[in-house]
C-alpha cells in the first residue's frame, strides 16, 4: 500500500502557508500566485487551520463580506484533521471522504507540518 510518506517524496513537501491575522485577499491572491486551493494557517510553527476556496466562496463571497476587511482567523477551519506519513493513501481516502474535505495536511512525529495531500 502506498503511503503518504512516499506521495510526498514524489510530489514534494512544499506547502504554502498564511497567517491568520493576514486579510482573506491576500490569501486569495496567494491561492491564485500558487495556483493551489488551500492555504494551511499558521502561528509560527504551529498548525491553527486550514483556508480554502471553498470557505471563500461560502464565508465571504455569498455572504457579500469584504474579503479587503475580513481576516482569514475569521472564516478559516480550525478543526483540521491531520495525518501522518505512516498513513496509507486508503486511510487518507477514506477520511476525507467520510469528513467531506479535500485538503489534509500531514504532520510528522513531533507535530511538524510536512506536507499535504
Amino acid at each position: 500500500m502506498t503511503t503518504v510518506k512516499r506521495i510526498l517524496e514524489q510530489k514534494g513537501g512544499k506547502v504554502w502557508q498564511i497567517d491568520a491575522d493576514s486579510t482573506v485577499f491576500e490569501a486569495i491572491r496567494k491561492l491564485a500566485d500558487k495556483d493551489v486551493g488551500s492555504l494551511v494557517v499558521m502561528n509560527g510553527e504551529k498548525l491553527v487551520g486550514i483556508f480554502t476556496e471553498r470557505q471563500y466562496a461560502r464565508s465571504v463571497y455569498l455572504k457579500g463580506k469584504s474579503s479587503a476587511e475580513t481576516l482569514v482567523k475569521d472564516i478559516m477551519e480550525t478543526n483540521v484533521c491531520c495525518v501522518r506519513p505512516k498513513n496509507t493513501v486508503e486511510e487518507c481516502m477514506a477520511l476525507m471522504t467520510e469528513k467531506r474535505f479535500r485538503h489534509l495536511p500531514v504532520l510528522d512525529d513531533d507535530d511538524l507540518l510536512v506536507g499535504l495531500v
